[in-house]
């Protein structure tokens, strides 16, 4: 079974922190070290759990209210893990957490070569957005309405 947890201002951020410094940072070079610590006592952060092992952080994410809407940002799966769900399980708690919150709207910033992760999970375009030179992001949002349960987790559900 995936395990995540939920984490905020306070907890011991230091898994998410290495997760997503490693796989922005290090591996991808999409965003410096300092927007690894930018907005983290904002945010509300997910570590997900190999299956069956608690102790190995494989996935991080977080999300935050800027005062209109939130933001998911930062997903970032170690990648010896990757194709296994777990960053569609770090979203999945991300939206959750906003959602019942009473959060209408999330939305994100994607890289053009995982827009189409979003978009399965039911993330449709706003418009092209443009953070980072290195990279040009895709703006996407999701209603509570539009959110796609995946056939891996339904089945589990039933």
């Amino acid at each position: 079974m995936i395990q995540g947890k939920l984490l905020s201002y306070g907890d011991d951020l230091t898994d998410s922190n290495r997760i997503r410094k490693q796989v922005l940072v290090d591996e991808l070079g999409m965003i410096s070290i300092d927007q690894v610590y930018e907005n983290n006592n904002e945010s509300i952060h997910v570590i997900v759990y190999e299956e069956g092992n608690s102790s190995i952080a494989v996935a991080a994410g977080r999300i935050r209210y800027d005062g209109e809407k939130c933001i998911i940002d930062q997903i970032a799966v170690i990648k010896d893990y990757r194709g296994k769900k777990y960053g569609d399980f770090t979203v999945r708690m991300l939206m959750n957490k906003a959602f019942t919150s009473g959060i209408s709207e999330v939305r994100l910033y994607a890289p053009e070569n995982v827009s189409e992760f979003f978009k399965k999970i039911g993330f449709d375009f706003v418009k092209n957005y443009d953070i980072l030179s290195n990279y040009e992001y895709e703006n996407m949002h999701i209603l509570q309405n539009n959110v796609i349960i995946s056939c891996h987790f339904a089945k589990k559900m039933k």
